[in-house]
């Protein structure tokens, strides 16, 4: 890590753990990134009962903007081609 910058070596994969805990429909995720920056993405949503992936997406993606409900940052959405749903009590795991 340089400069307020973050990055990896060694191939290293981020993942988040979520359980559902009413349905849902998942358009897809809004990550956080730096001003004026691009980023090359392959993100996989895979659902942990069957342990195959339910969403995926790949490509590059340029940051903007993002209003949250209390504050603002730079960010890119991640949009998938389709709707998926998810029913009450679904864990799903996103690794980017």
């Amino acid at each position: 890590m340089s400069h307020g910058v973050w990055s990896y070596g060694g191939g290293k994969t981020d993942a988040i753990d979520v359980s559902v805990d009413k349905d849902i429909v998942l358009h897809g995720v809004c990550l956080l990134g730096r001003e004026n920056a691009t980023y090359s993405v392959e993100l996989d949503v895979i659902d942990s009962r069957s342990k195959s992936s339910a969403a995926s997406k790949t490509g590059e993606f340029f940051s903007e903007l993002l209003q949250g409900n209390n504050y603002s940052y730079y960010g890119y959405r991640v949009s998938f081609d389709k709707k998926n749903y998810f029913k009450e009590s679904h864990q799903l795991r996103h690794k980017g």
